[in-house]
């Protein structure tokens, strides 16, 4: 991906336990999975993006694949 002006917004940590009404997601993959696309929709808007605008994990790659992770680590420098 290759990007010119506009601004990086980082999303991380969005969970949903429950959703939105506070209803338990408890055991319940896509509804957990539904309300955290949600949740970073709204984020995504109070930013000024967009879900159209995310460039890592729009899709999987493996139509078997359930679930990707993706991590951003910064080390302590020695």
């Amino acid at each position: 991906m290759v990007t010119k002006g506009g601004r990086n917004v980082w999303v991380a940590g969005i969970l949903a336990p429950t959703d939105e009404d506070g209803n338990s997601l408890a055991n319940d993959f896509a509804g957990q999975v539904r309300c955290v696309f949600r949740k970073m929709a709204r984020q995504l808007e109070e930013a000024g993006a967009n879900l159209d605008d995310v460039v890592t994990v729009k899709a999987l790659n493996n139509p078997d694949a359930r679930v990707e992770i993706t991590a951003v680590a910064v080390a302590a420098s020695v």
